[in-house]
């Protein structure tokens, strides 16, 4: 691991994308353990600087219980490195499967979907439309008030595009 941030260890590469380097690290000054989203290119173009910026700005403002809170947006080299918390967690399928999940844990887990959505890396994985969004939160309500949880949730399951399609033949 070459890869220097002042203020900071990185401990571990969580995650080598084909745009993006994540890593577990320590902040000096606390010992606290973060996460940290870097560009994986040395001189990256414009678009993915404002892209990472923009992920900031987005989740900056959200302080909820159970979504990671972002720390900093820091120079770094020739970009940016988003310092996240850490927060331990296990996948959805193994907190099933042990029925030991909580109803905050449902929500968590699908306020988590909905943010993994708005935060998709291209246009076509995103919410294509406001209407979707609020569709899927209504659902999230439905389910909670009518069983206590949120089973089989798909993030985007009735979101449609504005945009108006002939099927080819």
């Amino acid at each position: 691991m070459t890869a220097i941030l002042s203020g900071y260890q990185l401990l571990e590469t969580l995650h080598y994308g084909e745009k993006t380097v994540i890593y577990r690290g320590r902040r000096e000054t606390d010992n606290a353990s973060v996460i940290i989203k870097t560009l994986l290119e040395e001189h990256p173009p414009l678009e993915d600087i404002a892209r990472l910026r923009h992920e900031y700005q987005i989740i900056e403002p959200l302080q909820i219980p159970g979504i990671v809170k972002p720390y900093e947006l820091k120079n770094y080299q020739h970009s940016l490195a988003l310092v996240l918390e850490d927060i331990p967690g296990c996948l959805l399928k193994e907190a099933i499967a042990t029925q030991t999940t909580s109803l905050i844990t449902f929500v968590q887990v699908a306020i988590s979907a909905i943010i993994l959505k708005l935060l998709a890396k291209t246009a076509e994985e995103r919410y294509q439309s406001a209407w979707g969004l609020k569709a899927d939160l209504e659902e999230c309500l439905f389910q909670l008030q009518a069983t206590g949880k949120i089973e089989n949730f798909v993030p985007g399951r009735r979101d449609r595009s504005g945009h108006f399609l002939i099927p080819h033949r």
